[in-house]
């Protein structure tokens, strides 16, 4: 798992900043979507790589489930409450 110190998803003031901040994970995790995919199938979630590539090619917050399936394969599951909390407060 890449390190993602620094990337704080409650300062995204919208729904595109979030979803940026989600592309830079990926990035700096240096996971490819089919291993993000294979990460979170062992973690006992469904993230299809054609799904996570669609919601991070937008601007629009992704579900809360798939949010919570790619921080815990990218980023580890004690990462999964913050990002969920920042996307929560930006859907409201």
């Amino acid at each position: 798992m890449g390190s993602q110190k620094g990337l704080r998803p409650e300062d995204a003031g919208d729904a595109a900043e979030f979803v940026a901040l989600m592309r830079r994970a990926k990035e700096r995790s240096g996971l490819t979507y089919r291993e993000l995919e294979q990460r979170a199938a062992r973690h006992g979630d469904v993230l299809a790589r054609s799904t996570l590539a669609n919601a991070l090619a937008r601007h629009a917050l992704p579900r809360p489930d798939l949010v919570a399936a790619f921080v815990r394969a990218c980023e580890g599951e004690d990462q999964v409450e913050r990002w969920l909390a920042a996307r929560d407060r930006l859907a409201e």
